[in-house]
């Protein structure tokens, strides 16, 4: 992606066994900056000014970054794995990929598109207003009102 939008950045945030790994690797790349642990305040901050929530999970229960990120209208790229299927909505929302060059190649399109990102911003906006917490409670007893008889 740098390769073709010269002021891209790219923030790792978060912890895990591959960190030590990928800051040996990378960390000497200009616009790729490791944060380690982040606080839910810096998590919310870095997702308002970010273009995109990149998720590199190759599992994932369900993809709650995903509809958090949304929530600012910031689209979200993932794997085709189970939990992103369901929270990004493909071309929608944001996409989903099979490979590192897939997401590479959708982010630059997407990028030199601002008509095509500015839509995808505003869909991924209306996406998240889909999981709030209202939203979710009334469905949440309905069921139960329902199963109850």
């Amino acid at each position: 992606v740098k390769g073709y939008i010269k002021d891209a950045n790219l923030y790792v945030a978060g912890t895990g066994p591959l960190l030590d790994y990928l800051k040996d690797k990378y960390s000497n790349i200009e616009g790729i900056k490791f944060l380690g642990y982040v606080s839910e305040e810096e998590k919310i901050s870095l997702v308002k000014q970010s273009h995109f929530l990149i998720v590199p999970s190759i599992r994932e229960g369900w993809g709650q970054v995903v509809i958090q990120a949304n929530a600012f209208g910031t689209p979200a790229v993932g794997f085709r794995v189970h939990g992103l299927v369901d929270s990004i909505k493909d071309n929608q929302t944001g996409f989903l990929v099979n490979s590192e060059d897939e997401a590479a190649k959708k982010i630059i399109d997407i990028w030199n598109n601002k008509q095509e990102y500015s839509k995808l911003c505003q869909n991924a906006l209306n996406w998240a207003k889909n999981f709030s917490w209202d939203k979710t409670k009334s469905e949440f007893l309905k069921a139960i009102e329902e199963y109850l008889g």
